[in-house]
């Protein structure tokens, strides 16, 4: 019986595992992270609404309707104010005592504050005043029928000073026959009346076909000869003692 020997070969397969190290662990150092972020804002949002009305229109009388240019100027001011409160220009933040003198990365006094230094809050109130003005304007494109609807009540315009001339020249002609028929039959108002500035002004003169009372100085002449005039004639004659129309006919 042949025996053969058999040597057993071990496999050895080392696994390396790495191990995450903690900043403390490496030569006693201890680092904290700590990061502070402060964001702080306002917005102020102001909105103003302009509402287009209807042109600016002129009536006139005769339905006559015309519609202008329209300037329309809006002022505004406005104030915004913001406060926080309580109201705190600074704080005490604390500061621990993180020492760890023996190195088992736990600190010797855990919860022991060393001092308190002073942190200012920036804090402060906002006042923002706002202030202005919108404007708009609005034409019309037509300027033809601009132009046309101008003349019209320009038209308009003269009419009705026509008209109220005319009422004015039917007052004061009523005035004056009335102030005049009423003097003649010697009705007037009294002097201290406060009607008597109506007829003030109104003069009565002379009617048609009669003469005021007047005289006339007749001077003498002395006749030295007397012509006596004699003509078969009958022309001459008239010719003489009055002058013939043109348009007489001959005797």
């Amino acid at each position: 019986m042949i025996k053969i020997p058999v040597i057993p070969k071990l496999l050895t397969i080392s696994l390396l595992f790495t191990l995450p190290a903690k900043a403390s662990d490496i030569g006693g150092i201890s680092a904290t992270s700590n990061p502070v972020a402060n964001s702080s804002g306002q917005a102020t949002v102001n909105a103003y609404q302009v509402l287009n009305g209807t042109y600016m229109n002129s009536t006139f009388t005769g339905g006559v309707n015309c519609q202008s240019s329209t300037l329309t100027v809006t002022p505004y001011a406005g104030a915004t104010f913001g406060q926080r409160l309580p109201f705190e220009e600074t704080y005490q933040e604390p500061v621990y005592d993180l020492r760890d003198i023996d190195g088992d990365s736990v600190p010797d006094n855990p919860g022991d504050i060393l001092f308190e230094k002073t942190i200012q809050t920036l804090q402060k109130d906002n006042l923002n005043l706002t202030a202005g003005f919108t404007a708009s304007w609005s034409k019309s494109l037509d300027k033809k029928m601009v132009d046309l609807c101008r003349t019209a009540a320009t038209n308009q315009i003269a009419l009705q000073q026509a008209s109220l001339n005319m009422k004015v020249l039917d007052y004061e002609i009523s005035r004056l026959k009335h102030c005049g028929n009423l003097a003649k039959e010697g009705i007037v108002f009294a002097s201290n009346s406060k009607y008597a500035a109506i007829c003030a002004d109104v003069r009565v003169m002379n009617p048609p076909g009669v003469l005021p009372d007047h005289s006339h100085s007749i001077p003498e002449v002395e006749i030295d000869e007397v012509e006596e005039v004699t003509s078969s004639n009958p022309v001459e004659i008239i010719g003489v003692h009055e002058r013939k129309a043109p348009w007489a006919s001959s005797p």
